[in-house]
């Protein structure tokens, strides 16, 4: 059916009742056909899109329907979406989309449900959460000459996805090279000995720092995370030598640790006898003073009771100094009265009595320098023979 009909005439009707449009007619309409209708408009629509029409003689468009353009459209409409949602991606929290141009960076997002345009952008995602690791060991000739074998586990992450996609051709090989330079930079600064030993934990933070140090020079999108040192090694022909240098240093720190203590705790010692040698002297110095003030003030009362009574006080020393000799020493009492001409001495006991007296003596002797009880005593007895004396007047 074209559609360069007379105007008058309804499209809808049927050619018997073309003419029949006035109220007074009674036509005979139909209903419509609406799979008719469905059909001409796909058509129609079909070649709109297929470029499939033509004019007819009286120089009016005419569409013309063909069977194959249906389909055309249907798989140009299958394509546009698959288009669509082939855009659509999704970053996970733990990563970044680095957006590219016809390979030329554009932006990079993070986290969430993106779309882009393919075939003129594309995303490539990277973890920038997960912790990698690499080993490295080798063996090393130190400062003074030594070959040791270190062995390093070096942990990372990435930081930078834009840096560590474009900014370096291989990050994860630099990284390697980079480690590998540090270790040997820093063992040959470092002796065999501190190696072995003392310096582990200073060696691994200068190595830890120097990989910093050129990752952040080269750029690589990079971080560092971590640097596990394993203990160091010798080569095996020199193995015993060095187990038994590591157990002299031992013995040598062990010898040090216990000539330091021995060493504190004799100069504690020494110093508890310096503080009672020094309190004992001044004890001592401070009797001595004590007893000296109290010789000087007895000697000052006698002298001021020897010139009120010159013979009488010189009689009362005179006796006594004769008590305290006599006390000291063996005495034999005779009786002048008796006429017996043979008189008997026991020289045994004088003699006996004499060497107790010099050892008495010698013993009285040596505790009056130590004992503060025995000059009190004899203060006590100078104070009873004043007063004494002063009772005799």
């Amino acid at each position: 059916m074209v559609w360069n009909e007379p105007k008058d005439k309804n499209p809808w009707q049927s050619g018997n009742n073309a003419g029949n449009n006035s109220p007074n007619k009674q036509p005979n309409q139909q209903p419509p056909d609406l799979d008719e209708m469905l059909r001409k408009f796909m058509g129609k629509f079909n070649d709109m899109f297929t470029g499939r029409g033509g004019r007819n003689k009286g120089g009016n468009f005419q569409w013309q329907s063909k069977g194959g353009g249906g389909a055309a459209v249907l798989v140009g409409i299958v394509l546009l979406v698959i288009y669509v949602l082939s855009g659509i991606y999704i970053v996970a929290p733990a990563e970044r989309a680095v957006i590219t141009q016809f390979g030329r960076y554009v932006d990079t997002v993070g986290p969430g449900p993106h779309w882009l345009p393919r075939l003129i952008r594309s995303e490539e995602i990277v973890d920038v959460s997960q912790v990698m690791s690499s080993q490295h060991s080798g063996y090393m000739l130190t400062t003074d000459q030594n070959i040791v074998y270190l062995e390093l586990a070096v942990q990372y992450r990435i930081d930078d996805p834009e840096a560590f996609l474009f900014n370096v051709k291989d990050p994860i090989n630099s990284l390697q090279q980079a480690t590998d330079s540090a270790m040997r930079q820093v063992a040959g600064a470092e002796t065999l000995e501190r190696i072995l030993t003392t310096g582990r934990t200073e060696i691994r933070q200068k190595i830890s720092d120097n990989i910093t140090a050129m990752l952040q020079k080269y750029n690589s999108g990079l971080v560092l995370v971590d640097v596990a040192m394993q203990p160091a090694k010798v080569p095996e022909p020199v193995r015993a030598a060095f187990d038994d240098v590591i157990k002299a240093l031992e013995d040598k720190d062990r010898m040090e640790n216990k000539a330091k203590a021995y060493s504190t705790r004799m100069v504690q010692v020494a110093r508890g006898q310096a503080a009672r040698f020094a309190e004992e002297a001044e004890a001592y110095r401070t009797q001595v003073e004590s007893q000296a003030q109290g010789e000087a003030n007895r000697f000052n009362a006698i002298y001021a009771e020897y010139k009120q009574a010159p013979d009488i006080m010189r009689d009362r020393l005179y006796l006594q100094m004769m008590e305290q000799v006599l006390t000291n020493t063996s005495k034999v009492l005779i009786d002048t009265g008796l006429n017996n001409s043979l008189i008997y001495l026991p020289l045994d006991k004088i003699m006996q009595n004499a060497q107790n007296t010099v050892v008495n003596a010698a013993a009285s002797n040596d505790l009056t320098t130590n004992s503060a009880a025995n000059s009190s005593n004899n203060t006590a007895a100078n104070m009873r023979d004043n007063t004494r004396s002063r009772n005799s007047r």
